[in-house]
């Protein structure tokens, strides 16, 4: 796996995977907290409506094998904030936990 950008990781498949609901606005915390945590580690993927982008790359919920959801987490950590411009599930969820961190 490889960290593509503070948005976006690449599996071992070659696929990219986007953070769904999430905009990074702290690029650095966000890049160091994928080193740390995500690089080398398990992770699994869970879809939502929409999640294929193009044939190479998809937006996802990325979980640790732990069950940590990163994409909460970043939110959670003041990391990013979430994505209000698109519909998806956790859309509610993401803007609550934004709303607990402000």
């Amino acid at each position: 796996m490889d960290i593509i950008d503070e948005q976006a990781i690449r599996l071992d498949t070659g696929l990219i995977v986007k953070f769904l609901g999430v905009k990074v606005s702290k690029k650095e915390d966000a890049l160091r907290y994928l080193r740390k945590y995500i690089l080398k580690k398990d992770i699994f993927l869970k879809f939502d409506n929409g999640s294929v982008l193009n044939e190479n790359s998809v937006e996802a919920y990325v979980y640790l094998k732990n069950k940590i959801f990163v994409n909460a987490y970043l939110i959670r950590s003041g990391i990013a904030i979430a994505d209000k411009t698109k519909e998806y599930k956790y859309k509610t969820k993401f803007t609550e936990i934004e709303d607990e961190v402000k």
